[in-house]
């Protein structure tokens, strides 16, 4: 993933963006909140109903650092162990991750940083990503040419 495949977001660009290699140095990841998205760091783009991208997961946390350095060892054991069964963790292993973060702002949460990063990737791929259980709401969010 590179900073122009995160284009749908259009309100801002991330405050930074690292690949994850397994000599990664995260010391630039801040420890205070946001929200982040992983994507594919081998080229690789998945295949959504309305375009291709590499992203595959956005999440959350009130520590990116520890969020993030929490993934990078997770991603780390999936390499090794074919038994983990958690999608963001094997499309991680299988193609890379680059990850992305945004910090929050003024009186933003984390929660409303995500269900937007969320929202606006739907409004352009018709999909949430891939690797995302749920809305982060819980809910479908509906748009009005869904009612159509």
């Amino acid at each position: 993933m590179r900073k122009k495949d995160l284009w749908f977001y259009k309100n801002r660009d991330p405050d930074g963006l690292i690949h994850l290699r397994s000599n990664t140095s995260i010391e630039a990841i801040p420890d205070h909140p946001g929200a982040y998205v992983f994507g594919t760091s081998d080229g690789t783009r998945l295949i959504y109903p309305n375009g291709k991208t590499p992203i595959f997961y956005i999440g959350r946390s009130s520590n990116l650092y520890r969020r993030i350095l929490r993934h990078f060892h997770r991603i780390q054991r999936v390499e090794g162990d074919d038994t983990w069964w958690v999608k963001k963790y094997e499309y991680a292993a299988a193609f890379g991750a680059t990850i992305a973060w945004y910090s929050i702002r003024c009186n933003q949460s984390t929660e409303s940083l995500e269900a937007d990063l969320v929202d606006e990737f739907y409004r352009c791929y018709y999909s949430i990503p891939i690797a995302n259980g749920a809305w982060p709401s819980g809910d479908k969010v509906v748009f009005d040419d869904d009612l159509l």
